[in-house]
């Protein structure tokens, strides 16, 4: 379509006061509108025209009506504030002006393609331009407004339209940057930004008309029914298809926006860069964005947001009868909200007025908390309706947790003791933690001084203020140390290699009272689970010590006179990302084949629990295992993006989830090609046969109990045979009362077996998807509830009966929850048990050696235990990976040692 079509095709134009004192003029922006110029040279007819391209691109916009809330609500406030009808008709019109003009801003700044169903002015008459018309209609609202003769109403423009562009200035600051703000920097931006209009239309109001109450009390209702369409918006934009035909599918995303459900996924996944890095993106990819909305339902991010919409509308009811104080008059404000509702807050049933308290108060969520789960508060709830006014819209709502005077002191260059009480007894003054980077067998701060805080889970305090965040910078940093560290390593004999990592190996169990107190003061990991983990990684290192003396290659046998064989050759400087759960194993699974095989390592620790990993990695050099061969850096997304698409660094080994995985492939394979090992999530099926020992089996179902359901190999799928199911139901809620008995125990004795959920934010994952289970199945008395007191501990929850597409069923919750159903037939419990994109790990339980072998071959996973667990005990000669979405490559045994190494064919002919 052309410009002068665009041009042309307006409908009714801006209303605006014409050019005489105190006459409201309710036409349009004509361009033949006469203005008085009487000492121009110009003709009428070329101030027409001029007035025509200046407001080309504005009266293109303003001639598709957009959802008129901001006029609706000046009506239903005008209820109460009784504005003279000029002055309203003026206030509208300065309003939608500002809100128009705004838009185009808006829409240059995003890029977008669409407005209102039609193509976004900027396509149509050139950015420039509509720049221009843009700032050109600001300064004739200004005019607008000024006619109503009252200075505070100019002082009133200048504050509003100051917080606008402040408001503005930050998202844009945030989307170019990459910067993702907590949730109290955001609603304070939305604050600015959209309830900058909607505070500046009931201030105005305030001043001409007669406000019963306070002009605080109307300002704050407006700011909240600002954030709450902005949340609306926000919401609608990631679920609702109807705006694909207005405004793009999922726009915000390729806009690379932090709206309100974005910030609270990547707020709550600190260690996962996948939304982060599909903002930087500005993807058009449909694939794409509907991965990411599913992400967003994974995290329980867009059930947060609606929780968070029912709270604040909820709120927003409250408050307008207060501020309506018995008059009468809030049933317009009201409806207001119940169509926002209704248009925009996607819900099965229908949200009313009515449910909007109860709605609210169900929520298992701080009332918008900031969501940074290492600086803030839990406790220190928001809530809008306390508010400061307009020049402090939302200060104050965010404070750090665990600030007090004498919090730590560092006691060495790489490690700060710590010095907070906790409930257990242990002498706090024997162990350090490791809170830098450790680079070329050295601690080493962050090359730009970047640091974070982290708290424990099991008693909410901080433990750590200082921990240094590694950089891109400090990945090359890393790399120029292994580059050194990697000849030095391979100038050694086998013999000294072999005896370096045994002796690594004994290292670990020598410092095992040291890692369980790293492991329990962080994470509340019980002291035998620690222990087991200490074992099976000392014993990984010994495993692949042994394989130096017998990896080789093979030689071929040949017709003609020549020898041909294979080596196997290390890949040179390679790189791990470790995941939060398990640490130390995955560790010892990743860097003992690594280096046996030749390689250098780099390891990027779980930025949610790293110091376990630093201080096996600190040991290396004692080891006998040249500085650079090892370098450890603690970092989130920026740090992994880095190792993954790094020139220099040839393979790469992730434990995690799958949508960060997706990322870690597509950087390896536009950087250098670099392999890829990927151990990902599980939603491992437990398999019960009517022959099976059933005690032994119920205390199988019961993994999920195991470190509160946090490891991607439990079994949380639970398929009883129907014959046996009562009997084995009864078993689990034995052993599960046994279990809540032990929650909050002292984690460094050794009868403790429990731990608590790794964070708040996990909690409340977890809360909600055992809320929404509710509908899709049922669940046992007693179950899922959150257990008083410090730390983050849910009583298990077991579920029975779900429907087939249950998302109790489908999804990786990582919490104790289980989910229980029946089956008759082989064949159907088999097809069940493979219903899943999930392939990490099965369970099995039959004394039938001829159906445990037939079902076993049938089973989609990477990994099966028959009567058992495969992993216990510990045996790192066992080879296993994850089919389908659960990983690709494979970790321990032989296997994993050929996949850190590269294959090379020679022949010699004579």
């Amino acid at each position: 379509m052309s410009q002068t079509t665009y041009a042309t095709s307006r409908a009714p134009m801006l209303d605006v006061r014409g050019s005489l004192p105190g006459q409201v003029n309710t036409g349009t922006i004509s361009p033949y509108r006469r203005i008085d110029r009487s000492n121009d040279t110009i003709g009428t007819s070329d101030l027409a025209a001029d007035e025509q391209v200046l407001l080309g691109p504005f009266n293109h916009l303003d001639a598709r009506p957009g959802k008129e809330i901001r006029s609706q609500l000046i009506d239903a406030f005008d209820s109460w504030l009784q504005v003279p009808t000029a002055s309203l008709a003026v206030i509208k019109n300065v309003v939608r002006m500002l809100h128009n003009a705004s838009l185009l801003i808006d829409d240059i700044q995003d890029n977008s393609e669409l407005r209102r169903g039609a193509p976004a002015a900027h396509h149509a008459f050139g950015t420039a331009q509509t720049i221009n018309s843009a700032n050109y209609v600001y300064f004739r609202a200004l005019r607008e407004l000024s006619t109503l003769h009252n200075p505070v109403m100019v002082q009133i423009y200048t504050a509003e339209l100051l917080n606008l562009h402040h408001g503005q200035g930050m998202d844009l600051f945030w989307r170019e940057t990459g910067t993702c703000p907590t949730e109290s920097r955001y609603l304070e931006m939305v604050g600015n930004k959209t309830g900058g209009l909607f505070r500046l239309a009931i201030r105005c109001m305030c001043v001409e008309g007669s406000p019963k109450q306070s002009s605080a009390d109307y300002i704050r209702l407006a700011t909240m029914i600002g954030i709450l369409f902005q949340i609306l918006d926000d919401f609608r934009n990631l679920t609702d298809g109807s705006y694909t035909s207005s405004k793009g599918f999922c726009e915000d995303l390729t806009e690379g926006k932090f709206s309100f459900p974005i910030v609270h996924a990547i707020r709550s996944n600190p260690g996962d860069s996948f939304l982060h890095d599909i903002l930087r993106q500005h993807t058009d990819d449909p694939a794409v964005k509907k991965e990411a909305v599913s992400y967003l339902e994974r995290c329980g991010s867009l059930i947060y947001t609606q929780g968070v919409i029912h709270q604040l509308a909820g709120d927003v009811l409250t408050l307008a009868d207060e501020v309506d104080a018995g008059q009468g008059r809030a049933q317009a404000l009201k409806d207001i909200v119940q169509r926002l509702m209704d248009h925009g807050h996607a819900k099965d049933e229908a949200w009313t007025l009515n449910s909007a308290a109860a709605a609210a108060s169900n929520f298992a969520c701080p009332t918008l908390a900031s969501s940074t789960p290492d600086h803030t508060n839990q406790n220190d709830a928001f809530s809008l309706r306390n508010a400061t006014p307009q020049d402090q819209i939302i200060a104050g709502m965010e404070r750090k947790a665990g600030e007090t005077d004498d919090t730590s002191v560092n006691i060495n260059e790489g490690t700060q003791a710590f010095s907070e009480p906790l409930p257990f007894h242990f002498d706090l003054g024997r162990y350090a933690i490791p809170h830098k980077l450790y680079i070329h067998g050295d601690w080493s701060d962050s090359s730009k001084q970047q640091t974070r805080s982290l708290t424990s889970a099991v008693t909410d305090q901080v433990i750590c203020d200082n921990v240094h965040w590694a950089t891109g910078e400090d990945v090359d940093r890393a790399v120029d140390s292994a580059e050194r560290g990697l000849k030095a390593w391979q100038a050694l004999s086998k013999r000294q290699r072999r005896e370096a990592l045994v002796k690594y190996g004994e290292l670990l169990r020598e410092h095992a009272q040291a890692i369980f107190w790293l492991e329990a003061v962080l994470t509340g990991k019980a002291r035998s689970f620690s222990a087991y983990e200490v074992d099976a990684a000392a014993e990984t290192f010994k495993y692949y010590a042994s394989s130096i003396d017998t990896f080789h290659g093979q030689v071929i046998s040949q017709e003609d006179e020549c020898i041909k064989y294979t080596l196997h050759q290390p890949f040179g400087i390679c790189a791990a990302v470790l995941p939060f759960n398990g640490p130390l194993v995955c560790f010892a699974m990743k860097a003992a084949p690594a280096l046996a095989a030749g390689n250098a390592l780099i390891v990027k620790a779980s930025e949610l629990n790293p110091f376990s990993t630093m201080l096996a990695i600190s040991l290396s050099v004692e080891a006998g295992i040249p500085p650079g061969t090892i370098n450890g850096l603690i970092g989130d997304g920026e740090a992994g993006n880095a190792l993954a698409s790094h020139m220099k660094i040839r393979k790469i080994s992730f434990t995690g989830s799958l949508p960060t995985a997706r990322l870690i492939q597509t950087a390896a394979a536009q950087s250098n090609l670099k392999s890829v090992t990927l151990e990902l999530g599980g939603k491992s099926p437990i398999i019960v046969f009517p022959d099976a020992d059933l005690d032994r089996a119920a205390e199988g179902c019961c993994q999920f109990l195991m470190l509160n359901g946090q490891g991607c190999m439990l079994g949380t799928r639970v398929y009883l045979h129907k014959t046996i199911s009562d009997q084995v139901i009864s078993r689990i809620q034995a052993t599960v009362q046994m279990y809540e008995a032990n929650l909050q125990s002292d984690p460094f004795r050794d009868d403790t077996w429990s731990s608590p959920l790794f964070n708040a934010r996990q909690r409340e994952t977890v809360l909600r998807y055992i809320e929404h289970g509710k509908s899709e199945a049922t669940l046992l008395p007693g179950g899922g509830e959150v257990i008083d007191g410090s730390g983050c501990y849910i009583r298990p929850a077991i579920f029975t009966n779900p429907s087939s597409a249950a998302s109790i069923l489908k999804s990786e919750i990582f919490g104790p929850v289980v989910v229980i159903s029946t089956f008759e037939e082989e064949d159907v419990v088999i097809k069940a048990a493979n219903d899943s994109e999930l392939g990490l790990g099965a369970f099995v339980w039959t004394r039938d050696i001829g159906r445990a072998l037939r079902v076993s071959s049938q089973i989609e996973a990477g990994c099966v235990g028959v009567n058992g667990n495969p992993y216990v005990p510990w045996v790192a000669n066992t080879t296993a990976g994850g089919w389908k979405q659960s990983g690709q490559g494979v970790e321990n045994g032989f296997a994993a040692l050929l996949d850190w190494t590269q294959t090379k064919s020679v022949k010699i002919s004579g």
